[in-house]
Formats: structure tokens, sequence, C-alpha cells
């Protein structure tokens, strides 16, 4: 079944249902308690590449073969989600490296496609089939053992986004954190305005997002979607989050610039377990019988 597509601009959706991994919340992976974020954090602004569609709905700019005129773009938001977050990384004061080529609208496109195991010639023929989007979790599960847009993601954890602060440190201390949503229609209708909650709007999807900024005093964060950067109230995220994510880069834990305090060690042991599976004996072959030799004639 395709993804949603949002009745006014003809956005896609393509975020499937929440389900946390079994790992500890981001702020209990850390030697000592965290302090309180700081009152203002906002890494979006420092990104000069253009945020862009990247064949998240109507997007010309996606010209790989087979591409229909007037394409109406596909449920990739997980898959822009980690490119924005890339692009977070080359430049938010150096959190989690040197810098690497932003993707392009056509390598979003088709990393989508290599995630979701099949061809961008089978998502353009046949959407309905072929275009049914991805949850979160799974990708990030995937990004620690096989580079996505040339990078690898060393580590990752849930937030506890009961508690917009955790939220926040999460954002301030990763430089970027890609969050999950359900979209309600009012969200449509306000962008490229600020998204505040509107009671009562009918949920149109899951939706994947980058937060890149927020500010305590005026209640307010700030996250890219759909080549945007938008603000978003903290009503807003209070009524509509259902999942959220700290990661930090491999090259971060490489080079030991990433969070300070940190408990890489117990992070990446949890995370290993996730894969652990119970060795099984294999059965035991069957006797191959070799038939007689045919008497010469």
């Amino acid at each position: 079944m395709t993804v949603p597509t949002t009745p006014i601009h003809g956005f896609k959706l393509g975020k499937l249902e929440a389900h946390r991994p079994n790992l500890r919340d981001f702020k209990d992976y850390f030697t000592a308690p965290l302090p309180p974020p700081p009152p203002q954090a906002h890494y979006g602004g420092k990104v000069v590449a253009p945020w862009a569609m990247d064949g998240n709905g109507p997007d010309p700019s996606v010209t790989l073969p087979g591409v229909p005129a007037n394409w109406g773009g596909c449920g990739d938001c997980v898959a822009v989600g980690l490119r924005n977050f890339v692009a977070l990384g080359d430049y938010s004061e150096g959190a989690h490296g040197p810098q690497d080529a932003i993707p392009s609208p056509n390598d979003v496109v088709s990393t989508y496609c290599s995630l979701r195991g099949v061809s961008p010639e089978q998502l353009f023929t046949d959407p309905d089939q072929y275009d049914g989007g991805m949850d979160i979790a799974t990708v990030l599960q995937t990004w620690l053992y096989s580079p996505i847009y040339g990078v690898r993601v060393g580590g990752y954890a849930p937030v506890d986004y009961s508690d917009l602060d955790n939220v926040r440190n999460a954002l301030f201390l990763c430089g970027g954190v890609p969050v999950g949503i359900q979209l309600p229609a009012s969200a449509e209708a306000q962008f490229p305005g600020t998204w505040t909650y509107q009671p009562g709007s009918e949920i149109l999807g899951g939706h994947c997002i980058v937060l890149t900024g927020y500010d305590t005093p005026t209640a307010m964060f700030w996250g890219v979607t759909w080549g945007k950067v938008i603000g978003i109230s903290e009503g807003f995220l209070a009524a509509y989050l259902d999942e959220a994510y700290a990661c930090v880069s491999a090259q971060a834990i490489q080079k030991g610039t990433g969070p300070t305090g940190l408990n890489v060690s117990l992070l990446q042991s949890d995370i290993l377990a996730l894969n652990a599976v119970s060795p099984v004996e294999p059965p035991e072959p069957s006797p191959v019988v070799t038939p007689p030799p045919t008497p010469p004639s």
C-alpha cells in the first residue's frame, strides 16, 4: 500500500508505526546525570547547503532514469531525515566531524529504494506496491553497520520525549534530533509557517522530521521538513511526538568529539545485544548414497 499524500500540497508522509528499540533512554547512557539544557541552541541556521524536498513530494530535481513527468514524490521522509542529520553534522559547530558531501535528491531517493530493497524503476512504475515508507528505528539499526550517504552512525538511543528537556539536551549534545510525529492536517495548512497545536485536527499519518534547534524562553523548537526550516511550538510536539532519537556519528566517537560523559562502551554493548541471536546447531546432513557402478554391457 502506498504512503499517504497530504491534501493541500501533495506532500508525502511515510514514517511507519513507532517501535522503541530495547535500549535505555539516551540520558541513562551518561556517567553522571545530565544538567538542564542551555536556554537556546539552533544549528539549522549554520547549514549553508540548501535544504531540499529530496523526493518527499513533487520534486522536479529528481532526475533518476524512469522518473515520470510530474512525479508526485514518495514516502522517503526517513531517508530525508538522515540526509538532513548529515547536513547538520557537517555544520553544527563541528559536532560530528569533518564535512561530508551533502546528498543530492537523486541520492536520497536511491537510498530510500535501497533501504526498502527495491529499484527506482519499481518505485516509479508501481508505487502502490513498492512505496511503503520505513520505520526510523530499523533504519538507524541498519545505519550502524552499513554506511548511508557515505557516513555511519556510531550509536543511537531513544529519547524520553515525555519531558521536552530530554529532547533539548539531545539536540544540544548531538546537533540535531530525528523525530517521528503523527502529522495533523493543521500542520500542512500552516506550512511553511510555525506549527502550533490545533485541537481536533485530523491525523494524516506518520512523518519523520529533524529538530534543528530550540528556544526555551519562547517555548519554541525548529525543525526541517519538505525543504524548509520551520518553527514548531512546544504544544505541538507535546501532542504529536511519538518517537525521538539521539544519534552520534562514528566519526565523533572515533575522534572523541561526541557528547562529554557519554558511556560509549555501554551504549554500543546494548546496541550489539539487539542483534544477538542464540546459536542454532545446523541439522545433521542427510547421508549421501552413492549408487553402485553400472556394470559394463
